[in-house]
């Protein structure tokens, strides 16, 4: 929670409106919000986990993604891209990823950008897996 707690106070620092998704917002709030996000003019930030991200919500009205984590799953990437190209094919949509230069993360996102699984990515990338030898 505070990786998407810094992404919320970032957003909000630009003057953007900040509605916040994760798997402690109990189901009426989620709903409350999804709703709020997607009536909402202007400028509003729909911050939220991948994984809570992409579980059946409708997120189509945003422009602009935000990525400040990342997942190990293709299938949850996938879909939480689906919830903003779902009625948006016929707009341009942006999409940024703020992660660590130098990290894993930047190899995961790779590995997801070639639409492969983690663990097929570290298979055919075997430098990824340190080995310390016993001795």
């Amino acid at each position: 929670i505070p990786g998407i707690r810094a992404a919320a106070k970032a957003c909000q620092a630009a003057g953007y409106q900040t509605l916040l998704l994760h798997g402690g917002v109990p189901q009426e709030q989620r709903e409350q919000r999804i709703a709020a996000f997607q009536e909402a003019g202007g400028k509003i930030a729909f911050v939220s986990q991948i994984s809570t991200g992409s579980m059946g919500i409708d997120l189509s009205s945003a422009d602009t993604t935000l990525y400040y984590e990342l997942t190990e799953s293709l299938l949850h990437k996938d879909q939480a891209d689906a919830r903003i190209r779902k009625h948006a094919d016929k707009r341009p949509l942006t999409y940024y990823y703020f992660l660590p230069v130098g990290t894993i993360l930047e190899r995961m996102k790779e590995a997801l950008d070639n639409k492969m699984d983690m663990a097929e990515y570290i298979t055919k990338h075997p430098s990824l897996i340190h080995h310390k030898e016993r001795g």
